[in-house]
């Protein structure tokens, strides 16, 4: 990372959970994959900088999305996706930059924010 930009150098699908509860779907990381990421990340000298999820609806950060990240690191971006991605990552994707104070919705579209090839 460097200043307000970072590159992507490699994609990490962790070992996920999936429920249904009163309130909804829901997908867990447990603690065994996030520690087997951290120490590929730790390993390889890499910083975990963006993450990207779906929601079944609109694209917002829920109280879970701020409560347990994966990305905990400030100026880290997370990605929200509406519909599952049933119409690709763009264009009704929302960002969200993680500051001091916690994650703020960024006003750039999506597009801005990433290169998508």
């Amino acid at each position: 990372m460097e200043g307000a930009v970072f590159s992507v150098v490699n994609g990490h699908v962790p070992r996920q959970t999936s429920a249904k509860t009163e309130s909804g779907l829901l997908v867990r990381v447990e603690g065994d994959a996030l520690h087997q990421l951290n120490v590929w990340l730790y390993e390889h000298g890499e910083t975990l900088g963006a993450q990207i999820h779906a929601h079944p609806d609109d694209a917002y950060h829920s109280d879970t999305d701020d409560t347990f990240p994966i990305v905990t690191t400030v100026g880290g971006l997370s990605l929200v996706v509406p519909e599952f991605c049933r119409d690709g990552l763009l264009p009704r994707s929302a960002a969200f930059r993680l500051s001091s104070a916690g994650w703020m919705r960024s006003h750039q579209p999506v597009a801005e924010l990433v290169d998508v090839v």
